[in-house]
């Protein structure tokens, strides 16, 4: 039995709360960096900046819906298939990190538009493993650095362990693939494995893993 029911999961009054104080606070720190980057460049780079980052983030987010829905739905190895169309902004890379079961996607800019601290655009909830019904699987992150003389806005997107406590197992959606272009994304239905003694909560169990195999065309 895979990863079930996220999407049913009932949110206490204190999570709806505290995702939309960061909802809030997310928006601030954006706003604050984007009203210096706004005085400081030209208006037809302010414009396509920040078009691109509403394209990358819109992206990141539908990804991340896609490939739990998979997941979350899906019992048939091979019976479950998504695609995403990966945006066309010049210079941009997407990428899977297998070991850090992880995604990337980055883009340069002549501008800074973010500081290098991570914020987290989807929950509060970054830690690892996170609350079974309380967070989400996947973790949305947004950060900037400085390379070779560009601003880079890189986005990740983390599954990490969700442990319910009620029932002592862990539930993990896991990624596996490949990259061999960078126009498209097919997400597909690896089914599922039970671990003995997988969890790495604290308090130990065991562990289901959904994979989902990625194929980047």
């Amino acid at each position: 039995m895979g990863i079930q029911n996220y999407s049913c999961l009932q949110r206490t009054e204190k999570a709806q709360t505290q995702v939309l104080s960061l909802i809030i606070i997310t928006g601030i720190v954006i706003a604050l960096v984007g009203v210096a980057y706004i005085w400081g460049a030209p208006l037809i780079e302010k414009r396509t900046v920040y078009t691109q980052y509403i394209s990358a983030e819109k992206f990141m987010n539908d990804l991340n819906d896609k490939i739990a829905t998979i997941a979350t739905t899906c019992t048939t190895s091979g019976g479950c298939t998504q695609t995403l169309n990966i945006p066309r902004i010049e210079g941009a890379g997407f990428g899977i990190n297998e070991q850090m079961n992880t995604l990337y996607f980055e883009f340069p800019s002549k501008q800074r538009m973010l500081s290098s601290e991570k914020i987290s655009i989807n929950t509060p909830y970054t830690g690892d493993p996170a609350d079974y019904g309380t967070a989400p699987p996947g973790l949305l992150q947004v950060e900037g650095s400085e390379e070779d003389g560009f601003y880079i806005i890189r986005f990740s997107l983390n599954y990490r362990e969700l442990y319910d406590e009620d029932s002592g197992v862990g539930h993990k959606i896991k990624l596996t693939g490949n990259v061999n272009g960078n126009s498209q994304i097919v997400m597909t239905f690896a089914g599922t494995q039970a671990i003995r003694g997988g969890s790495t909560a604290p308090s130990g169990g065991d562990l289901t893993i959904s994979t989902v195999q990625l194929s980047i065309l």
